[in-house]
């Protein structure tokens, strides 16, 4: 009954395939579960939650003006961006996968 008044699968626990499970997006997280980016800040809902660190509600978690999919530093505020070329270049050179190599630079700044 709540699949139909939502408008979510009944069979899929992730009817959007935005990383997080039906009952958590719509109980836990208040994010829209039929909508992989609620906030459209081009991350998932699932990434912002389970990786980033990020406010899936919100497209500029820390208020700078970038959005947090675009966000070198996308909890901390940065608003001038500055060495986010170079941290993704030399990103390119570390180990493990882009995602990780992204990661680990996005935020140098904070360290």
């Amino acid at each position: 009954l709540a699949e139909q008044t939502l408008g979510t699968s009944p069979i899929l626990a992730d009817s959007d395939a935005g990383g997080l499970d039906d009952g958590l997006e719509v109980n836990t997280h208040a994010t829209n579960p039929l909508l992989p980016d609620t906030d459209g800040d081009g991350l998932s809902d699932g990434v912002e939650v389970n990786e980033s660190g990020t406010n899936p509600l919100l497209p500029d978690t820390d208020g700078d003006a970038a959005l947090d999919g675009s966000d070198n530093c996308p909890v901390t505020a940065n608003p001038t961006q500055i060495n986010s070329t170079m941290r993704l270049n030399a990103a390119r050179g570390a180990r493990g996968s882009m995602s990780q190599k992204v990661s680990m630079y996005r935020c140098a700044l904070r360290r």
